[in-house]
Parts: structure tokens; sequence; C-alpha cells
């Protein structure tokens, strides 16, 4: 039987250090060295002499949503129009990338009303781009995904998901408030860890695990869900993208987003279950990620999706009747 032609996600980590070793990219041997980060995939940092990159090893995020021809897309489109670091080698599961010499960002920093109007351009730069799209992508409605990961969530027995099962009612009130849409390409993970700030001042978008065609107003609502945002920050948000109107303007855009916001807070609850039921990454691997950049939320995915609950509770509570 011939030898299969790309690296496998199932392989040993040797295994795929190995073959990662032997790219045909590398002007040098280099060296590997493991970036704690992601809670879904494998990712290094290669040194190939004076030149650093990110070599990313994807997780299987079928339950979840992800597919590989999506994410492979995305993230072409988002390194061409300069949104994302330059792409320099993919394969089905594995990608490089140019290292970016900086942070990613954190739920402090989205506090700051600066920091909304550099990564909302991002976003709309990423859009702008949709029709460069060359791939198949998943078409992404925020409803039906969420409906179908609290399915995904009860196939699974996915530990504590009963406790959670009640919030696909909720759906039901926010969804009238959407018609159609003309999908755009949408990262559909904006998590504020896959945002950074480089050292020069520039901020990129990274990691497109998720990425499909969506509703344009989905990513700023839901990096405002991650974020944990206050209604000030909302405000910001929807005035960067939308630009300044008249007062039934901003309020119907305001509560579109809420709308939104809410539904990102329950959808993420219950992919985080089926993470916690399915998710390949070992504990070691997963307890470094969550060190790293969601030492605000919890040590694991429990604690994660109890974490957005918690969030969740407050926003319904203060917003619900306006839906």
């Amino acid at each position: 039987m011939a030898e299969r032609p790309y690296l496998q996600r199932e392989w040993p980590l040797e295994q795929q250090k190995d073959y990662i070793r032997k790219l045909p990219l590398w002007q040098s041997p280099i060296t590997l060295e493991p970036l704690p980060g992601g809670i879904q995939n494998r990712n290094f940092v290669a040194q190939d002499g004076n030149t650093k990159y990110v070599v990313r090893v994807a997780g299987d995020l079928l339950n979840i949503g992800g597919v590989l021809s999506s994410t492979n897309a995305a993230v072409e489109v988002a390194s061409a129009c300069g949104v994302s670091p330059k792409l320099v080698y993919q394969e089905p599961v594995l990608s490089v990338v140019e290292w970016i010499n900086g942070r990613n960002l954190t739920i402090e920093d989205f506090t700051r009303r600066e920091t909304i109007a550099p990564v909302v351009d991002l976003i709309k730069r990423l859009q702008a781009a949709s029709e460069t799209v060359r791939w198949a992508m998943v078409y992404f409605d925020p409803f039906f995904q969420t409906r179908q990961s609290a399915r995904m969530c009860a196939h699974l027995k996915a530990r504590g998901h009963e406790a959670y099962m009640p919030l696909v009612t909720v759906l039901e009130r926010l969804e009238r408030h959407f018609g159609p849409f003309k999908p755009v390409l949408a990262h559909c993970d904006l998590a504020y860890v896959n945002t950074m700030l480089d050292v020069s001042g520039r901020y990129w978008l990274i990691d497109y695990d998720l990425a499909g065609l969506g509703p344009p107003e989905w990513d700023i609502a839901e990096l405002a869900g991650y974020s944990y945002t206050s209604d000030e920050i909302d405000r910001e948000f929807v005035r960067c993208y939308f630009g300044d109107g008249s007062e039934a303007e901003v309020e119907r855009h305001v509560l579109r987003h809420r709308a939104y916001k809410i539904t990102s807070l329950i959808r993420v609850i219950y992919l985080l279950l089926i993470l916690d039921a399915s998710c390949g990454v070992s504990a070691e691997e997963l307890k470094a990620s969550m060190g790293k950049n969601f030492e605000n939320v919890g040590g694991d995915y429990l604690e994660f999706a109890r974490t957005h609950y918690e969030f969740f509770r407050k926003e319904w509570a203060r917003y619900g009747d306006t839906f």
C-alpha cells in the first residue's frame, strides 16, 4: 500500500513532529517548540535559522462544525488580504504561517474603547474579501448551528448537558429579529484570544477552525460575547461597524447585536460541552492552553461553560424582556 502523502491528525506526536521537520519549505534544520494557546489543535513554533513560523495541526472539529475545506479557504483569504499572518504552506490538516511577535488580546483589552475600532476594521476587511474565496465553505446560520450543537450534546451524552438544554427555547425569541442576509466570510469563533497585537501596534485575526459564510454582524457580537462586554462597549462595536445613524437605527442595531451576542453565549456553552465529550487534546495540553489564554474563565471546558452561562444569565436578566 502506498504511503499517505500528507500528515495525518491521528499520528502520534513524535511522528507529526518528524513529518514537520522534513517539510520542503525549510532552509535549514528547524527546532520545534510547543505553542500552548488553542484548545482544539496542536501548535508549534518552528525556528528556521533566524525566522520563526507557527505550525498548526488541525484537530477533528466536525462535531462542533469545523470543516477543513472551510478552514483552509478562510486562512488563504485572510492571509491574502492582510488581516492574518502570511500563509507559507498548507495541506489538509497542516498549515504554516509567519510568526507574529506580539500577544493575544485579553478580556481586559476589550474593556477599552480604543481596542474596538482596529479589530472591527479587520473584520470588515475580511468580509470585503469574501468574493475571493476559491474553495467550498460551509454556510453558517447561528440559530440552526446552535440548535444542532444542542442535539450533538445530547447525542454524545456530554457531561452536564441536561442543565443547559432549556437554553434552546431562548433562541426562538432571538431569531425572530433576523431575516435573510447576504453571507460574508465570517470567522465564526472570534474569541478574544483569536485577536493579536504585535510589537509594532498592528492588530491581527488568527485561527479559522470554524470559519464559514455567515451573517455580517455575527463576528462582532461573538467577540463581545466571549469578552463579556458592557453595554458601553457593545455600543462601540455597533458604532464602529455601522457608523453613525439616527437614534432609531442605532437602537435597532444594538438590539440585534445583543440578540446575536446572547446566541453566541448559548452556542459556545454547547460547543464546550461537545469538546469535553469528544476532543482528542490530552489533559496536559488542555491545561497548558487554558492556563495561557483562558485563565479568567476556568481550567477546563466545563468551567469555561459555567463561566459563559453565568454571563448569559446576567445578560438575559437585563435584556431578555426586550426580545
